[in-house]
């Protein structure tokens, strides 16, 4: 196998992977739309916020709702589906908080410890990690014992927490189960926009609930990758909502407020920002806005659900490359066969044609060794120099063929004039075409001009013409004729006489071949020349053929302009 096969295997490997990546991304991209409207979660929590204030006028106060319940509500449905989100609902004006959705710690009072409902924010914690592990810990349900942080309102911001998980381990001494207390301490970093809040530490049996965007059934899955994208997205939409609120702040909140969507996309990753003002007010209604902050992984959760789709799509690649290099081994190995094939060919037939002339010489040169009709040595001795100038003919153009074959000829393309040519070259086949009496047609444009080497057009259309002369019958005609034809231009080279076998016609291009009837040894020639043009116009790339026509034979080349 040469280096272009294998070139050639890399390149056809690169486009198949190419053409994967494409398909795959193309396939991905297709079901990774993201057809989430942002202002949806505006319509679930005003919907929502209507029920309540339709039950309050009916004096329905059990199972109702708060404004906090109703945005954890809403984010969590929105989490199922892969977004998440962070709302924050504002009264009338920024400084006014109504509530706001994140991932909590809600402390529950108890005798002692805590007087009221406080509740420990979770998303503001840069430390994604240590956010994970404490997330998968709380998860097991341990008892909190202490908490430290700083506190505004009714939010405490954790620096530090303690948990006791029990555990079973066995004991090797005893050989039994026995319940092992776990402490682990997490540490977290406080924002710099708490340095001026009120410090509290908590110690005891604390009570509380976990609130969050996703229920425990997710949190159980923290060492899955879905998770870790949910707690940077969590984290995220915090900052998000903080960025937001404090533009807001800078501002009169009725001025952000809008019907459109400010939005920003990418191929992982589409955020959405919107303030909207659902809620315009009447006469005993305050206005109500809804900071929607929304992160979301259409291609993740795309390759997620449809990840499996990619496998068929992978290994039809695979199948078609594996089919391409079979075919190419077949290939090569069948242009290798018949390269050798034609090289036991080229050897026997040179064999065969070098046979003769040294018959002849051995056979004259043996005559006048044993000095028999020394009147006729001279014509011996011409006899003799006649074949070794022949055999000496043989090897030059089988050398040429050599040359051209191996590619080592240098080419030097030119722009040239080929009627010209072909009209220099009747000139040198005059005499001959005289001798035999044959009747001469020329049907040849004037300026057809192609970019070939022109010595080794010359060497071709000598070699057809050449033909022409040698097996026409005295007395026939030779047909030239050249046009152009779609920016190539066309040489044809007719003769009278006997057409060439059906059978012979693919095989008059090998070297040394005579089919029987009209190649045979009386026209002369190596048996070189038709295989010196083949490789000649294959090396331009030309078009070429040989056919039977009434009458006698064409020989054509298609040569680019």
């Amino acid at each position: 196998m040469g280096r272009s096969f294998w070139r050639e295997t890399r390149r056809t490997a690169a486009v198949l992977l190419l053409l994967f990546l494409a398909s795959g991304a193309t396939l991905m991209l297709g079901r990774a739309v993201d057809s989430y409207n942002p202002l949806a979660p505006s319509v679930m929590v005003a919907n929502q916020l209507q029920k309540n204030a339709y039950y309050a006028q009916h004096g329905v106060k059990n199972d109702i709702p708060d404004d906090m319940e109703i945005l954890q509500e809403c984010v969590q449905a929105f989490a199922e589906e892969g977004i998440y989100l962070s709302l924050i609902l504002y009264e009338e004006d920024a400084a006014t908080v109504r509530a706001a959705s994140g991932n909590y710690l809600r402390l529950w009072p108890s005798a002692g410890t805590l007087q009221e409902e406080l509740d420990v924010a979770l998303d503001f914690v840069q430390e994604e990690e240590s956010l994970r592990e404490l997330l998968t810990c709380i998860s097991q349900y341990p008892r909190l014992v202490r908490i430290t942080g700083y506190r505004q309102g009714h939010m405490l911001y954790p620096v530090q927490l303690t948990l006791e998980v029990d555990g079973r381990q066995r004991n090797w001494r005893t050989l039994k189960q026995e319940t092992v207390t776990e402490v682990k301490r997490f540490a977290f970093s406080a924002p710099e926009w708490l340095e001026g809040a009120e410090p509290v530490e908590l110690s005891g049996d604390l009570q509380y609930d976990f609130l969050g965007n996703q229920g425990f059934d997710t949190i159980r899955a923290a060492s899955s990758r879905a998770f870790k994208h949910a707690v940077r997205s969590f984290q995220k939409t915090f900052h998000m909502a903080q960025e937001e609120h404090q533009k807001y702040r800078a501002g009169e909140l009725a001025d952000f407020a809008q019907d459109g969507v400010s939005w920003s996309a990418n191929k992982i990753q589409n955020e959405d920002r919107l303030l909207d003002c659902f809620w315009l007010p009447a006469q005993d209604q305050t206005a109500l806005y809804l900071s929607v902050n929304m992160v979301s992984y259409p291609l993740y959760d795309a390759l997620q659900e449809h990840g499996w789709e990619l496998m068929p799509l992978f290994f039809f690649h695979l199948c078609v490359f594996i089919a391409l290099l079979t075919r190419k081994f077949w290939v090569v190995s069948r242009a290798q066969g018949r390269a050798a094939q034609r090289q036991r060919d080229f050897t026997n037939a040179l064999a065969h044609e070098m046979k003769t002339p040294l018959g002849v010489i051995r056979g004259y040169s043996e005559l006048m060794q044993e000095g028999v009709a020394p009147a006729k040595h001279p014509a011996y001795l011409a006899g003799i120099v006649s074949e070794t100038e022949r055999m000496d003919g043989m090897v030059d153009e089988m050398l040429s063929y050599s040359r051209l074959d191996l590619e080592r000829q240098p080419m030097q393309p030119t722009c040239f004039a080929i009627d010209g040519l072909l009209r220099r070259l009747l000139e040198e086949y005059r005499p001959l075409l005289e001798q035999k009496q044959l009747a001469l047609y020329v049907d040849v444009p004037d300026y057809l001009y192609v970019t070939a080497d022109e010595k080794g057009i010359a060497l071709v259309l000598r070699n057809f013409l050449s033909n022409a002369v040698k097996y026409a019958p005295q007395g026939k005609a030779v047909r030239l004729h050249a046009c152009r034809v779609k920016r190539r231009v066309l040489v044809e080279v007719f003769n009278e006489g006997e057409p060439i076998a059906a059978k012979d016609l693919p095989y008059v291009w090998d070297a040394f071949y005579r089919a029987d009837e009209a190649r045979t040894r009386e026209n002369g020639g190596s048996g070189m020349g038709l295989a010196i043009a083949k490789a000649v116009l294959e090396r331009h790339n030309a078009r070429y053929g040989v056919y039977n026509r009434a009458g006698g034979v064409c020989f054509w080349c298609s040569l680019a302009e």
